[in-house]
Formats: structure tokens, C-alpha cells, sequence
């Protein structure tokens, strides 16, 4: 058969050299697993609440309820940065989220939500990136908006992509998709002047 089955979707994988875990998103069962390495145990599973999950009894800061979520990262301070899709949204209107989390205290550290949430909203893939600066750079893939937002949630600059292109089943046919976007390091180890 040439049926595909994709029904982990794993999308995102990090490797914490620190402390030697890898970490891996797994997009259709809104779950980010990290894993012991080279043992590969698991050492925690964070994801949705009961009763979106059959297995919520196990996971860690469900209290978020991310789903759908897209590019993983460590920061230095060794939170989880993560783009939330928000495709499944318990009791409340569909957006996305960007998510800087502490995995030991359960707290959300920082987040970026639009002033209109519905305003800031990518079914499918996305990215963010914390910049050398303390701003963080997001892409909402699925409008092709790329956009860089201080600590406080301002906007510094956004760019819209404005050429049209097919992509797969999602509609509208044509959409100004992007995978996810990145800004460089410096050739001098940083990103400033980049």
C-alpha cells in the first residue's frame, strides 16, 4: 500500500548537550517527550489534559494546553522555547502561542499571544527563536509572517511574504507558506551585526 500513516508526527527534535536528553515534539499527539541519551528513557512527557489524551495521567504542565506544537529549543537558562500551534484550544477561540517554559517550576516565563488572539493563529508549522538581543523572532508559517517581539510582547518589525504558492491540502489552494524562518549567527559567534 502507499498509504501513509503519520500518526506521531514527529517535528521537531533538540539536542541538550548540557545534559545529554534529547528532546522531541510529536505533533499529532500534541506531546513533547524528553528522552535520556544514549539510554533513550523517557524522562518526561509533557501534553494535553484528560481527556484529549489517553495517557494525560502521565504528563507533566498539561495545565499549558499547547497542541499541535512546532520547534522545540533549550534556552541557556535551560527553559523550553517552543511554537504553540493552538489547534486544539479547550475553551477558547483557535490561536498560536510562543512559549518560554520552565519544566522544574511549572511556570510559564514569557509568552506572545496577539492583542486579538485570532489575529496570531498557524495550523501548521511555525517556528520562534530567542535572538541575542532578548527579543524573540517568530515565523507564522502559514501566513508567511515573519516577526521579531521585545520581552514585553511590542512588535520591533514584521515582514509579510508576498509571493503565492501551493501547499499540499491546505486551503485556501494558495497561501504564502513558510517553513520556518531562522536568523543567523554572526560569523563572530553572536548575532549582532547579522
Amino acid at each position: 500500500s502507499t498509504d501513509i500513516l503519520d500518526w506521531m508526527h514527529s517535528n521537531a527534535f533538540y539536542f541538550d548537550e548540557d545534559e545529554y536528553s534529547i528532546y522531541m515534539s510529536h505533533r499529532h499527539l500534541s506531546r513533547i517527550t524528553k528522552f535520556s541519551y544514549p539510554e533513550g528513557q523517557v524522562e518526561w512527557v509533557m501534553g494535553l489534559p484528560c481527556p484529549y489524551m489517553s495517557t494525560c495521567e502521565e504528563n507533566i504542565c498539561s495545565e499549558l494546553n499547547f497542541s499541535f506544537q512546532h520547534h522545540i529549543s533549550v534556552l541557556e537558562n535551560g527553559n523550553l522555547l517552543f511554537f504553540d500551534n493552538g489547534n486544539i484550544r479547550p475553551r477558547s477561540i483557535h490561536h498560536s502561542r510562543a512559549i518560554e517554559y520552565d519544566v522544574n517550576t511549572k511556570e510559564v516565563i514569557w509568552s506572545y499571544v496577539d492583542d486579538m488572539p485570532a489575529a496570531f493563529f498557524s495550523p501548521y508549522m511555525g517556528s520562534v527563536q530567542r535572538l541575542w538581543n532578548g527579543n524573540t523572532f517568530i515565523c507564522e508559517s502559514a501566513y508567511g509572517r515573519l516577526f521579531e517581539v521585545t520581552p514585553e510582547g511590542d512588535v520591533v518589525w514584521e515582514y509579510v511574504i508576498p509571493d503565492f504558492a501551493e501547499y499540499l491540502w491546505i486551503l485556501p489552494p494558495k497561501a504564502h507558506s513558510c517553513l520556518l524562518s531562522y536568523r543567523p549567527i554572526g560569523r563572530y559567534g553572536s548575532q549582532r551585526g547579522s
